[in-house]
């Protein structure tokens, strides 16, 4: 392990004594001894030994405080300026270390303050009855304060050390310097020895630092502000244990004449120092308050160079040894049993540690049965009425059962109180209990149920009690707009708005404003307020209603003008209600206003249908539900072709509209019916375009049999007749098949001729067989004037054969009965 020492040149901070300006001369001691709500008395007996004494305006004195706790309880303001400092009845100059405030150690400086340029106290007298006030949420700034031009004093200032501050001037020859030697711990395991020393503000030059041990061996440093010396640049002769001498000379800057000035000479033991941690019972680590008045003191010491350590401890109030000295080797606990304590008292104490040198620790301050205390108070509002609980936490060192008694009393700002009485509960520990109330506003009558209220819990157990206040007020919640709902008119472009309200603080609605404001507003800027009168007759025992009917496009704001609004605009509603002390709630939601569009009904052609003539009749019946004036009917077919178009038509409820020149086939239409806002679409519908049979051309063969059977090579004639039921007109009949060559008489394959109702039109046509097999003969006649296709087959079958061209006749229907009957007959009769 490495041995340092740490020599440490630093300038240390001048600080001014003086009155503040801009402070009121009110604040003296007996003003601040009034108005304040704590004080700490600090023993300083300790510190007046040698010179240290109150040297003018050279020296200040350290007190720490704790103000994150303080803060954290709200003792304290939280810049900590509410912080004074005194002295036997006289305010003294006061400075907190910047930003220490609002943490475990915060720094106050305090020094003899120049009063009317004559010092407070003598130079000479020792500091005594030194006391600390805080707790003034209304105080700023000390009016005697010290001013402090180094921000780092609180890195080289021992808390036990009083600071030697010298005034010094650019025409100054010298400087006068002391030198503070002091053990830094803050180095694990390679602990430092440090060397503090103080300059004025003149402009330092080059210092050396000197040391040397009891042998006479001595060396010197040159030393900027900072020199640190470790065993791998220590003089060879420094060895473990030694005692050294340090102290430095300074030749400083100046503007006439230099010199070199010699500060005073300390000394400290080369070595390890003794470490302490975990102490307790200790109120800045664990254990305090104790429950018990002989409790039993531990610390753990650590000796880094593996000595062993002579541990004693020590009542700080006399310095006083505890118990016997033990020895740990090494590291470890050290402890030992301190009697004759009393209950409900504070001790302190500390322990030594004797390795190559001795070193005390922290002190340390327990409670004994410690006095009750209040931890915490909440405050759990209703929500439902005026009304909250109010809760301390409490925590007795000596278990919950050593409480006696909890009250709470409430006052309001007209000093009207009421009291409660309410019994500990356990929680979960032996220590902690919570006490708490319900606070309502009826309580007494007295209270207003929004007043701000003054909580004040007093705990007590059989020796001690504590008191914290704090401030709430009734809780006021908003009215609750829980619903906003429409319903449409049946034959109007209208609407109306029903909306729940409910008072969350009354089992009455009647701390509801009698009136709802609804605002109705489009998005071009149209805006109509209107206020209606609340219903309280609605709902349960906290429910109202407001409700205002019929939002059209015509309702007029004001009287002579319409809104603006159009039927399918959306409107939003909004809805603001407030109870009789100025809570609101607010509300809104879109509607629009209702329109429906045409309604539409096909008459016909409707699906399936067919046609029979070339143009069609397309017809609807239209019905719109708020009697508003059709402004289009449009027939389109399937690929969005408009067949009729009626714009402005006539009102009527009927329309149709005539689809012409149609083909035979399949066909689909749609039909779009539309008033001034909306439109309906209807479709497709499909429909087919047909001939009725009476139109068609008849074909009749005349062969006695149901099929033509030829040789094959052969050749076959045969005749068939064309005729119509009505009309006469032109045909072409072409005649093919399959297999076979057919033909006309003539040699032609195809006629036109006209075809009337008399008597049928004969042909004799001319088949020559090609190919054994079944065949087809087909005649195919086609119409244009009623655009029909009328085609008649007829089967041929052309066979093997060696006589050509006979014609075989084929079975006809009436010998294929004969043949099944006679086989029935054979059949049965054999059974």
């Amino acid at each position: 392990m490495a041995l340092i020492f740490c020599l440490t040149s630093l300038s240390e901070p001048a600080i001014g004594l003086g009155a503040q300006s801009g402070f009121s001369e009110q604040e003296h001691y007996e003003y601040v001894e009034e108005n304040w709500n704590s004080s700490k008395k600090v023993n300083f007996d300790e510190y007046w030994e040698g010179d240290n004494k109150w040297g003018g305006y050279h020296r200040v004195y350290p007190v720490q405080l704790n103000t994150e706790k303080l803060i954290e309880e709200d003792r304290i303001r939280s810049d900590c300026t509410d912080i004074r400092v005194a002295s036997e009845g006289q305010l003294l100059g006061t400075r907190v270390q910047d930003n220490t405030c609002n943490t475990s150690e915060t720094w106050v400086y305090f020094g003899n303050p120049d009063l009317e340029n004559g010092l407070a106290f003598d130079q000479n007298e020792s500091i005594d009855n030194i006391e600390v006030f805080y707790g003034n949420k209304n105080a700023g700034l000390s009016k005697y304060t010290t001013s402090v031009y180094n921000d780092d004093i609180a890195t080289v200032l021992k808390p036990e050390s009083a600071v030697g501050m010298y005034y010094g001037h650019h025409t100054s020859v010298y400087t006068n310097q002391e030198t503070n030697l002091e053990r830094n711990d803050r180095g694990t395991p390679e602990q430092e020895w440090s060397v503090d020393f103080q300059t004025d503000h003149g402009d330092t030059g080059t210092s050396e630092i000197h040391i040397s041990d009891q042998d006479g061996n001595s060396a010197s440093f040159s030393s900027g502000d900072t020199y640190t010396i470790t065993p791998s640049n220590a003089p060879s002769w420094v060895d473990q244990g030694d005692t050294l001498d340090v102290y430095f000379t300074s030749q400083e800057v100046c503007y006439s004449g230099c010199d070199t000035d010699t500060s005073n000479v300390e000394s400290a033991q080369w070595g390890y120092p003794v470490q302490f941690s975990n102490p307790k019972p200790a109120k800045s680590n664990t254990g305090s308050p104790v429950g018990t008045t002989t409790p039993i003191l531990e610390i753990f010491v650590d000796e880094p160079n593996n000595n062993n350590v002579d541990v004693s401890f020590y009542d700080a109030s006399n310095n006083n040894q505890i118990g016997s000295t033990q020895t740990i080797s090494d590291s470890g606990t050290a402890s030992v049993e301190w009697s004759g304590l009393s209950e409900a008292n504070t001790y302190n104490w500390y322990a030594e540690g004797c390795s190559s040198g001795c070193k005390d620790s922290s002190t340390y301050e327990f409670d004994v049965n410690g006095i009750p205390s209040i931890d915490s108070i909440n405050f759990y509002n209703s929500s439902t009425d005026h009304e909250f609980t109010a809760e301390a936490v409490v925590t007795d060192s000596n278990g919950d059962n050593d409480l006696d008694s909890c009250s709470i009393e409430v006052t309001d700002q007209s000093g009207d109180s009421n009291s409660y009485n309410p019994d500990f509960e356990n929680v979960d520990g032996d220590n902690q209990a919570i006490c708490r109330a319900n606070i309502r506003y009826d309580d007494i009558n007295e209270w207003n149920h929004l007043a701000e209220l003054n909580v004040k819990f007093t705990i007590s157990d059989s020796k001690n009690q504590d008191t914290r206040s704090d401030q709430n007020s009734f809780p006021n919640h908003d009215p609750e707009i829980e619903s906003m709902t429409f319903d449409n008119y049946d034959e109007d472009h209208a609407f109306n708005v029903t909306s729940k309200v409910s008072d969350i603080d009354s089992n009455n609605p009647h701390e509801l404003d009698s009136t709802c404001q609804f605002e109705f507003a489009d998005n071009d800027g149209n805006t109509v307020p209107k206020s209606v009168t609340m219903n309280y007759n609605y709902g349960n025992s906290n429910e109202a209603q407001c409700f205002y009917d019929n939002i059209n496009a015509s309702m007029p704001y004001p009287s002579d003008t319409d809104s603006g609004f159009e039927p399918n605009e959306d409107i939003n509603v909004s809805l603001e209600v407030r109870d009789s002390h100025s809570g609101t709630d607010t509300y809104w939601e879109e509607k629009s206003i209702p329109n429906r569009p045409p309604e539409v009904d096909v008459i016909g052609p409707k699906n399936g249908e067919g046609v029979l003539t070339n143009d069609a009749q397309l017809e609807i019946r239209v019905d719109d539900p708020e009697d508003d004036n059709i402004e289009l009917v449009e027939y389109r077919d399937l690929d969005g072709n408009i067949i009729e178009s009626f714009p402005n038509p006539p009102q009527q409820t009927q329309y149709t509209a005539e689809w012409d020149n149609l083909n035979t086939g399949k066909y689909e239409w749609e039909v779009e019916v539309s008033d001034k806002w909306d439109s309906t679409i209807r479709g497709y519908f499909a429909f087919e375009r047909t001939i009725s049979n009476i139109y068609r051309v008849r074909h009749t063969v005349d062969h006695q049999y149901s099929s033509l059977i030829v040789d094959e090579g052969g050749q076959a004639s045969m005749f068939f007749d064309s005729d119509v039921v009505t009309d006469n007109r032109t045909v072409t009949t072409y005649v093919e098949g399959d297999g076979i060559d057919v033909e006309y008489s003539d040699g032609s394959t195809q006629k036109t001729y006209e075809v009337d109702t008399g008597e049928p039109d004969r042909f004799q046509l001319r088949i020559e067989a090609l190919d054994t097999g079944s065949d087809e003969l087909r005649i195919i006649t086609e119409d244009d004037s009623v655009s029909t296709n009328t085609t008649t087959t007829f089967p041929v079958y052309v066979r093997e054969s060696v006589e050509e061209g006979q014609s075989v006749p084929g079975l006809g229907l009436i010998q294929i009965l004969s043949t099944f009957i006679a086989s029935l007959l054979i059949y049965y009769t054999s059974i």
